[in-house]
């Protein structure tokens, strides 16, 4: 069964990465308002963290970014509309790209939604994968039947130890947003934390797939990051390997 809904997933998922809208080509702005959380008259107002003199940001980026919205209902949202997604209180904002009223989407209706920089970042509800970290959202960097890499961005808010007196004094910031960065393997049902390191990432693979990812890092240099990773999986991921 979990596998018949990874295979619909991923259908669904393409349709996000594709931008087709299954909704009816017109204003996606009101469609989707059957969709959305907010105050009383149905609008949100984007927080802006800075009333309290917070060093960093908790946005996935400063700026509104295209992208689009699936429904669990299976409804694609993204006609003229720019996205801002909060990546410390999990909430995703939409707009119109000529106006500045405002809306907060009820992620509880939502299986995935894309931000387009210079190319599209998929997120899906981490209860998808596990209930070990509900309420949050991964980017999917690889989604596959055999293995699909996932990255999990925390931010907490961190204050510092000494007193707010020594903050005026000193002109100093009262606090500031910290981002904790971690990637894991999905495989079989299973979500497996993966280090991004040379030595221990392989180990989150099965079987020969240890070998194969041990070989591809010994045939293929560059520095061990995201991309690099994400490179490897889908190469590992391909028919026949």
């Amino acid at each position: 069964m979990k596998i018949f809904f990874l295979n619909l997933c991923f259908l669904i998922c393409c349709q996000s990465f594709s931008q087709t809208s299954t909704a009816s080509i017109g204003d996606d702005f009101k469609l989707m308002s059957s969709y959305s959380g907010g105050n009383a008259n149905g609008y949100s107002v984007i927080p802006t963290y800075k009333s309290n003199n917070i060093e960093g940001s908790p946005f996935f980026s400063p700026n509104w970014m295209p992208g689009s919205v699936t429904t669990k209902d299976s409804k694609v949202f993204s006609s003229q509309l720019l996205f801002m997604f909060d990546e410390f209180d999990n909430s995703l904002y939409y707009k119109k790209n000529d106006t500045g009223a405002t809306m907060k989407i009820d992620l509880n209706q939502v299986s995935s939604f894309t931000l387009n920089s210079d190319k599209p970042h998929l997120f899906m509800p981490a209860d998808f994968f596990s209930k070990d970290y509900t309420g949050q959202f991964f980017e999917v960097l690889v989604f596959n039947n055999k293995y699909s890499l996932l990255k999990l961005s925390q931010i907490t808010l961190q204050k510092p130890a000494y007193s707010e007196i020594n903050q005026v004094v000193n002109n100093e910031q009262s606090s500031k947003f910290v981002t904790k960065v971690s990637y894991f393997i999905y495989t079989n049902g299973v979500l497996q934390p993966a280090e991004l390191k040379k030595k221990s990432f392989p180990k989150a693979l099965n079987g020969s797939d240890v070998d194969k990812a041990e070989a591809y890092i010994k045939n293929n240099s560059g520095n061990f990051n995201e991309t690099y990773v994400t490179n490897m999986i889908d190469e590992i991921n391909k028919p026949g390997q």
